[in-house]
């Protein structure tokens, strides 16, 4: 899931994504407080940021937000993922300028 969201998303969309993704996550850690669990989290994100035509691809949109909530930081390591992508694509344009 990693590699396929870093190469198909613009750099941008994907640290969008990411913050989004990392609101959520640290709503779902909380969950005890905010009685905010993962299903009304997920009805929340799913639908605006997943579209979805079928009810095969709602459940699967689901699943996908669900995995997102709750494994943010495995979806999205610092150490191999997207991040590490996403920081050597953003520097690209600033290499350019300096050489």
């Amino acid at each position: 899931l990693r590699t396929s969201l870093a190469a198909a998303l613009p750099a941008a969309n994907l640290a969008l994504l990411r913050a989004l993704a990392d609101l959520f996550h640290h709503i779902w850690l909380n969950a005890h407080v905010n009685k905010m669990p993962t299903e009304a989290l997920v009805k929340l994100l799913a639908p605006n940021l997943l579209p979805f035509d079928t009810v095969q691809e709602y459940q699967a949109t689901n699943a996908v937000a669900t995995l997102v909530v709750e494994q943010c930081p495995a979806v999205f390591d610092e150490r191999e993922g997207i991040a590490a992508q996403l920081a050597v694509r953003s520097l690209a344009p600033v290499r350019k300028l300096f050489g």
